[in-house]
C-alpha cells in the first residue's frame, strides 16, 4: 500500500512538471495551426478538429487569466470569450513575424494592441 503512494505520488511529480513546461513551450506557430482549426470550427466546416480549436480557446483563456492582474493590458469588464479568442486569432493571422514567439507572449501582445493600459497622468 505504501509503495502504490509513493509511485502516485512521484507520477504526479512528473505529470506536473510536464504539462507546465508544454504549455509553456507553445510558439506562435503552434498557435497557428490551432487558429486554423479554431476558424474552422466556427465556419461549422465538417473537417475542423475541434479538440484543436477548443484547446486554443482553453489556452487563451489561460493566459489572458494569468496576464489580467499584471496590468499588461486593460480590458472591459464585460468582453466575452468568442472576443478575446477573435482578437488573438486576427492577431496571429495578421502577424506572422510573430510566430516564433512563445504563445503567452502573443496572446498579450494581441490584447494590448486592441486593449492599451491607460496612461498615467502626470
Amino acid at each position: 500500500m505504501l509503495v502504490r503512494q509513493v509511485l502516485m505520488c512521484i507520477l504526479m511529480v512528473v505529470f506536473s512538471f510536464q504539462s507546465e513546461a508544454y504549455a509553456y513551450f507553445r510558439t506562435g506557430n503552434d498557435l497557428a495551426s490551432l487558429v486554423a482549426e479554431f476558424q474552422k470550427a466556427n465556419r461549422k466546416d465538417p473537417s475542423a478538429k475541434y479538440e484543436d480549436a477548443h484547446f486554443f480557446v482553453a489556452y487563451v483563456i489561460g493566459v489572458y487569466d494569468s496576464s489580467e492582474d499584471r496590468h499588461l493590458f486593460c480590458t472591459p469588464n464585460n468582453l466575452a470569450i468568442s472576443q478575446t479568442t477573435a482578437i488573438v486569432a486576427k492577431y496571429l493571422d495578421s502577424h506572422p513575424e510573430h510566430w516564433s514567439k512563445p504563445g503567452p507572449d502573443i496572446i498579450v501582445m494581441a490584447l494590448a494592441e486592441s486593449f492599451p493600459r491607460a496612461k498615467k497622468k502626470k
